[in-house]
């Protein structure tokens, strides 16, 4: 078999073409043969690696002859996060440990496979890199094809592709990871905004936001007699990427409780509308004090951390 070599663009050259019209494979969107896209960059993140060794995301093994793997890209797979509006990705797509002379095709998963290659190898090539952008499916999905032999593949997405006219729509919408935990720690003192315990927690892509962080709370009601203050609990929502910053503050009191119960909820929201220029990992941390005695923990018994994507937020608001 003959082996062909692609030329290696530059990023930022991968970038300005992938903004024109896409056509073909490497550039196919999946609701149209020919669609005017912007491309969205981000920090380079790993969707997968199928190395057992390295892996990452949805596969640990290697594609077989004649497969065609599928992998989704919305939401968080591997590294990565893309939010649901993205109609592609920019990536670079690496293929090692090849047992025989074969190509790859990476296609929208709902798009019948092409007779075109993105990336050719020899049995026994070192690592071959090779960007490209392709379309997603309607799910957001993408297909990756070997034809011979099996082969690890390593994909990395540096950009998502939106339609034209520049910002992701409002619908796109990215919900909390799974709660880190349901009960806030006690402190002593909370005046580092940074403290208490991690609640939630959300990875989201370069772009602007939306964002609502829903909490149910709790004061505990083993302090001491009404009127004295019994639970002070604090939820912060952080940008805790780099130095934290903090975005929202929330403090609730809690006073004894008429009842005998085991004290009384309050739900609260905080909440911010912000730009973020790289992937950003935003949190939210939920803790209490006791100052007027006890020593039960405030509770924190449901939340929520979504965040909405919008166009660019102009100044003043």
């Amino acid at each position: 078999m003959r082996s062909y070599r692609f030329v290696h663009l530059g990023i930022a050259a991968m970038l300005a073409a992938a903004t024109a019209t896409l056509v073909g494979v490497a550039g196919q969107l999946s609701a149209a043969p020919n669609v005017a896209s912007s491309v969205v960059p981000i920090v380079p993140c790993r969707l997968f690696d199928t190395r057992p060794a390295t892996a990452v995301g949805s596969r640990t093994t290697p594609i077989g002859a004649g497969e065609a793997a599928t992998f989704l890209v919305w939401g968080t797979n591997g590294n990565c996060t893309i939010p649901n509006t993205a109609t592609g990705i920019a990536a670079n797509v690496t293929t090692i440990n090849g047992t025989e002379n074969s190509f790859l095709t990476v296609f929208p998963a709902d798009a019948t496979r092409p007779v075109t290659s993105n990336q050719n190898w020899l049995a026994g090539d070192p690592a071959n890199p090779n960007q490209l952008s392709v379309g997603l499916s309607p799910t957001g999905e993408i297909k990756v094809f070997n034809q011979f032999g099996s082969v690890d593949v390593i994909v990395d997405i540096f950009g998502y592709l939106v339609a034209a006219g520049g910002a992701p729509a409002p619908s796109a919408a990215f919900d909390s990871d799974a709660a880190a935990s349901t009960t806030a720690a006690v402190q002593a003192d909370f005046a580092d905004f940074t403290g208490g315990t991690l609640i939630r927690d959300l990875t989201l892509p370069a772009g602007s936001y939306d964002i609502k962080a829903t909490t149910s709370v709790r004061g505990a009601s083993d302090g001491p007699a009404a009127p004295a203050l019994n639970t002070r609990v604090r939820c912060n929502l952080v940008n805790a990427t780099g130095t934290p910053v903090e975005l929202d503050t929330f403090f609730q009191d809690f006073f004894q409780p008429d009842e005998a119960a085991p004290g009384f909820r309050e739900d609260l929201e905080v909440g911010a509308l912000v730009t973020f220029t790289v992937q950003t990992k935003v949190e939210l941390r939920c803790y209490s004090i006791r100052p007027g005695g006890g020593d039960g923990a405030g509770l924190v018994s449901s939340s929520k951390l979504i965040a909405t994507q919008v166009g660019a937020i102009t100044a003043g608001h």
